[in-house]
């Protein structure tokens, strides 16, 4: 085993994982930001307050993704309105977490790596 390789995916696998990042990336286009919530979001880091309602927005605009993504599949468009919400609040719920959990890990704006020992 390559010693820089710490995990080893087929090439279907790798395909499916690509494929899936780049509906990521078609989504955050779909939704985009905004320059008002990209300013607002640099104050933070710049030890400013930002606008109140940043936070209400930022929310809603991962929530809009989260809603955008699973509509991409096929499965979820086949469920009824009430189907979709309960998978929506329950999909949204933990992908949020895990959104800030990431967050969490960052450190100067670069993403911390996990690291996993070699056993």
């Amino acid at each position: 085993m390559d010693s820089n390789r710490i995990f080893s995916y087929t090439t279907e696998e790798d395909w499916w994982l690509n494929k899936q990042l780049n509906l990521i990336d078609r989504v955050i286009r779909l939704v985009p930001s905004g320059s008002d919530v990209i300013k607002e979001s640099l104050k933070i880091s710049l030890g400013m307050t930002p606008n109140k309602d940043l936070l209400p927005r930022l929310l809603q605009i991962f929530m809009e993704r989260v809603w955008k993504l699973m509509s991409l599949h096929e499965e979820f468009e086949e469920l009824s309105l009430e189907e979709k919400g309960l998978q929506y609040r329950r999909v949204g719920a933990m992908a949020l977490s895990l959104f800030l959990l990431k967050k969490e890990t960052a450190i100067c704006g670069r993403i911390r790596q996990f690291q996993v020992e070699r056993i």
